[in-house]
């Protein structure tokens, strides 16, 4: 499949951008891919401080984001701990507050896609999403103090304290539980519970009390999950507040919806009305500017702008890349509503393209459900303005094609699994660029299964930045200006054995003639302490486009990676726009830009703010 995605690092990012969970999601994706070694059943993916392992009956030890997790090694965390374990299959658990977790059988064959997993939980919550072991009829055995657990397909949350739980079945082909006493429950449809509090099995239908309770403490670690005080059925009103419900978080209805009111927003903000200047980057703003729309009363704020990422893959077709970048081409492929007026993020949609676009490669199509966090998240993102958004199967598209020219997504692929989700800051970017709180950023991080045979895995994650865009009639006709910031981005690079991915970071600088709408972007120092050296792109950039078209400038990017006097030639793009602080329509630029060779693939968003003109 020619489509794909995928990355590990998220976990530390050089210089002034502090190590998070939010941003540690999607360390491990590209270890958990490829051929298992011996004894290791996976990565730490996510973690909050408060989270432990031992190994043997070795003393407890703090776990870090990237550590390889072995089978017989024991997950505890505190009341506040919270742990993402990414195996080798796909499969994930995520252990919550007050929780144990030891993975005791862990075997699997990458090229038939089979195996077994048993884990042992003994106490807390915990969420276990299928990987390809879970395809496979009694692949998945979690073990419970009160009986053991069968996972076929799916995602299943659950809680355990003492011999009572509870556990939910969000999707999949079924749950079955055995009792001790050998007495056996199953659950074949999406949204029951089997409950266990009562003593005796029970299926019922998932409540939106069963739902919070999880989600609050899947989210935030930060609750009491565990305490024998606290149940699913009587969440802690003061642990977390979510008002919606995963059922409507995964539904495609929804998606649609988020998806209408971003397109409406989109035509409110710029008029498609036509002027009378042509697309020549030498047509002068003289006479025509854009007319807002009054026709629609508008509830809520869409920030449009660029993302990049990196991608793996396995299996899938003969001629698949195992690896590549992801990005959008136009801002308004990457749309974020906000409320008008709380400003509560409210969706998201993204369309990116494999290797930017290149004929044939594919690409995926997501749209982002909202979901509440905690408003105070020691480790996070900058508390102040943190927002987070999910998606899976029912909305998220992938395409095996991609042609025309703007490129087009062609022959969806079907999907057995998928899972996606987005993390983002408001008024906190400062890593992007002095005085640039105008701006909004985050991570994003995806993960899939198409169906089919060869079934082709694919991870990815990477990052994205906003902002307020204004149409080109809104920019200045004449003049210069400078522009100063960084860059985040993803690293995939060939080591002779396999595909290394790691974060990396770096300088931009872009000057500005606003006449013939061109100027030169360069990327510099990007990857600096990485294996291959520092690399360093530069290129000329041109805005075409009608007045009353939004702004956006692209051209190709060339340089160097590494640092001696033989070093390779490497080449790329860059796409981007000027984004607006209130009434200064040109007070930053925001955008996305890749590079690759055979043996190194590249991508990143950066953000710079303008600098005065006698640098």
């Amino acid at each position: 499949m020619r489509n794909s995605l995928s990355s590990r690092g998220m976990a530390t990012v050089r210089g002034t951008h502090r190590a998070a969970l939010v941003l540690g999601l999607a360390v491990g994706l590209a270890a958990a891919i490829g051929p298992a070694q011996a004894d290791k059943v996976g990565v730490a993916a996510a973690v909050n401080p408060d989270a432990f392992s031992n190994l043997s009956d070795t003393p407890n030890k703090q776990l870090n984001i990237g550590k390889s997790i072995f089978f017989n090694e024991r997950i505890n965390t505190t009341t506040s701990g919270l742990v993402q374990v990414l195996l080798v299959d796909g499969s994930t658990f995520t252990v919550g507050p007050n929780s144990d977790l030891v993975i005791d059988k862990f075997v699997y064959n990458p090229r038939k896609k089979t195996g077994e997993i048993v884990a042992t939980f003994s106490k807390g919550t915990m969420r276990f999403i299928g990987g390809k072991i879970s395809k496979n009829e009694g692949g998945v055995t979690v073990k419970t103090p009160s009986g053991a657990l069968a996972i076929r397909g799916g995602m299943v949350q659950g809680s355990v304290s003492g011999n009572k739980g509870v556990f939910s079945f969000l999707y999949g082909v079924q749950m079955s539980f055995t009792s001790n006493n050998g007495q056996t429950a199953t659950v074949y449809e999406n949204g029951y519970t089997l409950d266990l509090t009562g003593g005796t099995p029970t299926i019922r239908p998932t409540t939106p009390q069963d739902t919070n309770f999880f989600m609050a403490a899947l989210s935030s670690g930060s609750g009491t999950t565990g305490n024998n005080n606290t149940t699913p059925g009587t969440p802690d009103p003061n642990q977390f507040q979510q008002t919606t419900n995963y059922s409507e978080i995964i539904s495609e209805a929804t998606a649609t919806q988020i998806q209408d009111e971003i397109q409406k927003q989109i035509d409110n903000r710029y008029n498609t009305t036509t002027d009378n200047t042509t697309t020549d980057n030498t047509t002068t703003a003289t006479t025509t500017t854009p007319t807002p729309s009054t026709t629609t009363t508008q509830t809520n704020d869409v920030y449009l702008g660029y993302a990049g990422g990196t991608f793996l893959q396995t299996g899938g077709s003969e001629g698949d890349p195992p690896a590549g970048t992801l990005a959008n081409l136009s801002p308004t492929e990457v749309a974020l509503l906000f409320d008008s007026q709380t400003h509560a993020f409210a969706g998201a949609h993204a369309t990116l393209y494999a290797d930017a676009g290149e004929e044939g490669a594919g690409g995926a199509k997501v749209t982002f459900v909202p979901i509440n966090v905690p408003a105070n998240v020691p480790g996070l993102l900058p508390s102040s303005g943190l927002f987070a958004g999910l998606a899976n199967a029912s909305t998220m598209t992938v395409f095996q094609d991609t042609t025309g020219n703007p490129p087009q997504l062609k022959t969806p692929e079907t999907l057995t699994s998928a899972q996606a989700t987005l993390f983002g800051v408001s008024g906190a970017s400062g890593v992007l660029c002095k005085s640039c709180d105008f701006m909004k950023w985050g991570a994003w991080v995806v993960a899939f299964q198409a169906a089919g045979d060869p079934v082709s895995n694919v991870a990815a994650a990477g990052w994205w930045v906003a902002g307020d865009i204004p149409t080109v009639g809104q920019l200045p006709t004449q003049g210069s200006a400078y522009y100063d910031g960084h860059t985040i981005g993803n690293v995939a690079s060939y080591d002779g054995k396999g595909w290394e991915t790691h974060v990396a970071t770096g300088d931009v600088h872009m000057d500005w003639d606003f006449g013939p709408r061109s100027g030169n972007l360069a990327i510099s120092n990007f990857d600096a302490t990485g294996p291959r050296g520092p690399l360093n792109l530069s290129g000329t950039m041109n805005m075409p486009g009608r007045l009353s078209a939004i702004n956006s400038f692209s051209g190709p990017l060339s340089g160097t990676l590494g640092s001696d006097h033989c070093a390779p030639s490497i080449n790329g793009g860059a796409a981007g726009s000027f984004v607006a602080n209130g009434a200064d329509k040109t007070a930053g630029v925001i955008g996305n830009w890749n590079a690759a060779n055979q043996n190194y693939k590249a991508t990143g968003i950066f953000g710079a703010s303008r600098s005065p003109t006698d640098r």
